[in-house]
């Protein structure tokens, strides 16, 4: 049986001139399962070893706050609303505004999976 899965990929970009970007994180949503959210990062300070004027501490309490709250909305009502019907508007109001700040969601993609 095929499942939908939604996720965005946290990125890093250290300049957006240059358009470099590094995956440190993903997000996943399964609505037809238990309906959470699930982030995952990696280390962050590997980014350390990329990119050295980097405040690493800064990155680190920014990604504790998404894992925080992506436990917190994933049992509020009024969030999982707007998460069912615009993922990225969720991440966007809830999780990490969209800016010109260097840690940026990318759009949210929908696929499908086979659940065992």
């Amino acid at each position: 049986m095929s499942n939908k899965l939604i996720y965005s990929i946290l990125q890093y970009k250290h300049s957006h001139l240059l358009r470099e970007a590094v995956n440190i994180g993903v997000l996943f949503y399964f609505p037809q399962e238990n309906k959470k959210l699930h982030f995952y990062c990696s280390n962050p300070n590997r980014l350390r070893h990329l990119y050295n004027d980097i405040d690493i501490n800064y990155y680190k309490s920014i990604l504790k706050d998404i894992e925080e709250d992506t436990c917190k909305y994933s049992n509020d009502l009024i969030a999982r609303e707007v998460l069912e019907s615009n993922p990225f508007d969720f991440i966007d109001s809830f999780l990490l505004k969209e800016d010109d700040s260097s840690l940026q969601f990318t759009n949210t993609i929908t696929s499908l999976y086979n659940s065992v």
